[in-house]
């Protein structure tokens, strides 16, 4: 979960466009529109799946570069 705040905070038109999609989603079910309150739920849930598939394949990349080994040390 933390990864997924910290990329939300490093692409804040993701973050802000979230936002927007989830207080638009709550306005349309007050107004009692749900399919359309449904539709943007359901972007919501595409734009998190794409979220977590970026925030997952950046530390599965991270996790496999291989670490140079520490410079040797003249006596």
């Amino acid at each position: 979960m933390h990864d997924v705040i910290l990329y939300l905070i490093a692409n804040p038109f993701l973050g802000i466009g979230l936002v927007l999609l989830g207080l638009l989603c709550v306005y349309n079910a007050l107004r009692r529109q749900s399919r359309v309150a449904m539709g943007m739920w359901l972007v919501m849930v595409v734009v998190m799946f794409y979220v977590y598939v970026h925030v997952t394949s950046e530390t599965a990349e991270f996790n496999a570069v291989e670490m140079a080994p520490p410079p040797k040390v003249a006596p």
